[in-house]
């Protein structure tokens, strides 16, 4: 992958659609601060498990079959198989045609294909099955052997278990489901829709404090998504991240004017290069320099530590596939100096999720995901971080080029210095 040179007016409608994005995540939905103090909740009771009426379950996969009606009985053959169900081999009878006068010198002669009753004195016919003991009167007076005919199963319901995304309480038939972002944990009851059977997951809370935190600093990010999208589209930039050149820090503040980091918040900002690769799981390897900025520092009262240089790899979890290279800026709480060390946290996709909210609403969702893996496109990667404490550490800002689709997911991650 390579970065995108955008030409400016590229980068102004970028920002515009992030903050639009921010602005409809950060006022159109209940409050991100909401979510995050609500850590335990009931679940919900999602229905009954087994298999609809006049279907089976097929035990090696776990999933609930039906027969047709010609051929309704199950075979020894695998449920997928064209041979899953049959007919077996049985008799079928019918009556005989007639009755028809005999002929002849003695009134015994029939015609072709027809056999004289003697009881009766009359031809009948069985029409090619075959005559039976029953009296000819018989509705079963005729009949054949009908081969085993085979015909496949169809699919009635994907499980008979619980439905995905839900659990069996104990050893009842009852499916539950958990809230988004929660697991079942170990309380008991009869039923868990009555107490709290639901636990944030790591990666849940990881979410719901990141768009807590998003939704706290939003206004003041607006200007560091600006300053990441033009380095982004210095070309230089990355070879100089790769060559280690001390003197970028200051090169890159002057292009994008005031450094957004620069707030009582922040003590360091870093600025590094990105690449990752993902499908579900994915892996992302970042190295950059890491400044001082801390309010001392800038005001004069004492003197700014060197630059430290550092190394990062981490791996996500999430609705995430392909591939993309970029620029990565960051505003930090710790000291540029104290930056190493594990990490974990949110990362979304601003501006991919107002696109795909678009082609969603437009139905043109598949069309979508098929041109994200076609063609390149930008992307601008939002991030909020926390140690294992689940203190805040900082946030950063990823405008990256490559193919495929990014809305978020839940990552963790391991800094080191480079001395």
């Amino acid at each position: 992958m390579r970065l995108s040179v955008q030409p400016a007016g590229r980068i102004t409608a970028l920002v515009l659609q992030a903050c639009a994005v921010f602005a409809f995540l950060f006022t159109a939905s209940p409050s991100a601060h909401a979510q995050a103090v609500i850590e335990e909740a009931p679940a919900t009771y999602t229905g009954a498990m087994g298999c609809p009426s006049g279907s089976f379950l097929d035990i090696g996969r776990g999933d609930c079959w039906s027969c047709p009606p010609n051929a309704p009985a199950r075979t020894i053959f695998a449920v997928t198989s064209a041979d899953a169900c049959e007919a077996p081999l049985h008799e079928e009878f019918r009556r005989a045609t007639g009755p028809k006068n005999p002929t002849g010198l003695i009134h015994t002669d029939c015609q072709p294909g027809w056999f004289l009753d003697i009881g009766l004195g009359k031809c009948y016919s069985c029409n090619g099955y075959n005559r039976t003991a029953y009296p000819i009167s018989n509705p079963r007076a005729c009949s054949r052997l009908v081969p085993a005919r085979r015909a496949r199963a169809k699919l009635e319901r994907a499980s008979a278990y619980c439905p995905p995304g839900s659990f069996q309480h104990l050893l009842t038939g009852r499916c539950y489901s958990c809230p988004p972002d929660m697991d079942r944990n170990l309380r008991t009851g009869a039923d868990p829709s009555t107490f709290n059977a639901c636990s944030l997951t790591e990666a849940g809370k990881a979410r719901r404090l990141g768009l807590a935190k998003a939704e706290e600093l939003a206004p003041q990010m607006v200007q560091a998504m600006l300053a990441s999208l033009t380095l982004s589209n210095d070309s230089s930039t990355t070879t100089r991240l790769k060559n280690h050149d001390d003197a970028l820090a200051a090169d890159a503040e002057r292009a994008t004017g005031a450094n957004p980091c620069a707030l009582d918040a922040f003590n360091t900002w870093s600025l590094g290069g990105t690449a990752d690769v993902n499908a579900i799981i994915g892996a992302a390897l970042d190295t950059g320099m890491a400044v001082d900025i801390r309010k001392p520092a800038r005001e004069g009262r004492t003197p700014q530590r060197n630059a430290y240089w550092y190394g990062a790899v981490s791996y996500s979890i999430g609705l995430n596939a392909g591939g993309s290279a970029g620029v990565n800026y960051g505003c930090w709480i710790d000291d540029n100096n104290h930056i190493g060390g594990d990490y974990h946290g949110f990362v979304f996709d601003p501006l991919e999720i107002g696109e795909l909210a678009t082609a969603l609403k437009a139905a043109k969702g598949g069309e979508h995901l098929k041109d994200a893996f076609k063609t390149s496109g930008a992307s601008l990667a939002f991030g909020v971080w926390f140690d294992y404490d689940w203190r805040f550490l900082g946030v950063t800002m990823t405008p990256a080029y490559g193919r495929g689709i990014s809305i978020g997911g839940y990552s963790k991650g391991t800094t080191l210095q480079i001395p």
